[in-house]
Order: structure tokens, then sequence, then C-alpha cells
């Protein structure tokens, strides 16, 4: 009878060994959800880890049909809504404003000052959408320098409706990118 012996690596050795670490690294940025994220203007520049932090307080959600309202005016806003797929109408006492497409924010300003919703948000077609409550919201304003860039979104859109309702004839112009800090 011959004795077999059993050679085994420790853990850190056999996690390095044959490129294991590289191919888990290489699994956490094939996440759907983290490549999605990257996608949208706000959190493109976020680091990995930031990504991750921002993707476990936000859900996503889908809408079989337009007409259904995501936040209403005069109610308090809970919801975070950043589309992904589909468009949204804006309105102010049943008057459209604006439609937004994807990557765009809705239900900012309300979430940010804590006040009652100034506009009704409605589906204008079926919708993807990430989601996020008032608590997760309040986590995500905490994560890199989202709170900034949050703010700087509303500003950028204030000054956009202001140019509209001043000069109505000329296009709206970009808004300037808000640099990485």
């Amino acid at each position: 009878m011959t004795k077999t012996t059993i050679r085994y690596q420790p853990a850190r050795r056999a996690l390095s060994a044959g490129g294991i670490t590289r191919r888990i690294a290489a699994v956490r940025d094939r996440d759907p959800k983290l490549a999605t994220l990257r996608q949208i203007p706000i959190f493109s520049h976020l680091s990995r880890g930031e990504l991750t932090q921002v993707a476990a307080h936000v859900d996503q959600v889908t809408t079989n049909r337009g007409g259904e309202e995501l936040i209403s005016e005069g109610t308090r806003n809970r919801t975070l809504v950043i589309l992904l797929e589909g468009e949204a109408d804006v309105s102010l006492r049943g008057t459209t404003l604006r439609r937004h497409g994807p990557g765009e924010i809705l239900g900012l300003p309300s979430l940010l000052d804590g006040r009652v919703a100034g506009v009704t948000v409605t589906t204008a077609s079926p919708i993807k959408a990430l989601v996020a409550s008032t608590l997760q919201f309040a986590t995500l304003r905490q994560i890199g320098d989202l709170e900034m860039r949050f703010r700087s979104e509303l500003s950028d859109r204030l000054r956009s409706d202001f140019l509209a309702v001043a000069r109505p004839d000329e296009p709206a112009p970009a808004a300037e990118a808000v640099p990485a800090v």
C-alpha cells in the first residue's frame, strides 16, 4: 500500500496562479449593469468601485406601454428615473414641455430640494430605466463627486430652459461637459 501525498497551494498563491485574478476581473467587467451605468454620462467618469456602489443602489424597471405616470406634479416625488430605453414626456398643468430620451435623468429637482414635484412625467412609449428611491438617492449623492454632478445637471437644464424661453427661435447651446475631479 502506497501513501499518496496531496500537495496544495495556499489560497493566495492559488488565486493568483494561472491568471485567475485576471479572469475574475474580466467577469466583473462584463456585468451588464456596470456596462449600462458606464454609458450614462453622469456616471461615465466613476471608477469600477464607485460604479459598483451605484449599481447596488439603483434598480432596473420596465414598463410595457406608454401613458404611465412616473412622477406627479404637486405630489412628493420619491423616485429618481434614469431612462435607458424609450421616451418620457414632461408636462406642466397638462401642457407637454419636453420629451426626454435615453440617458436623461428625471425627478432630480424635487429629490435635491425635498419639495413636491413641479411637473408630471409620463412615459411616451415602453421604457427601460434605472430607478432610485429617496433613500437610495441619498446614498448615491455620497459616491465620488455625484452630488456636484447632479447639481450641475440641474443647472444645465435650467440654463437650457431659460434660453429656450428667452430665445425661442434659436437652438439651445449644447451643455458643457463637467470635468472629472
